[in-house]
């Protein structure tokens, strides 16, 4: 199972070098033979991100497209979670990434 963080999403969305590697993988998550997880937060994060380049039609597209993934599953944290997080960062982590 693969955690996909935000810059994974983006290197596809902005047209970043490593797209190519980025599009092999969904392409896989998308057809199942993959698992793979991201949380609301990181899709949060690429709206905002997509917004501030003015990509909003971009941005609707890949939420329509990223929730038909038949291997990713969207995870939805909560306040304990963000906690953790915050406890995780004190250990050398970035928070998007704890």
């Amino acid at each position: 199972m693969y955690l996909i963080d935000t810059n994974i999403f983006l290197e596809v969305l902005l047209g970043r070098k490593n797209k190519d590697e980025s599009i092999s993988l969904f392409r896989m998550i998308e057809r199942g033979e993959v698992k793979a997880f991201t949380t609301s937060f990181v899709i949060h994060s690429i709206e905002v991100i997509m917004d501030n380049f003015k990509k909003v039609n971009e941005l609707k597209i890949f939420l329509e497209v990223v929730t038909e993934f038949k291997g990713l599953e969207i995870y939805s944290t909560d306040i304990e979670d963000e906690i953790s997080a915050i406890d995780m960062m004190k250990k050398g982590l970035d928070f998007d990434n704890a």
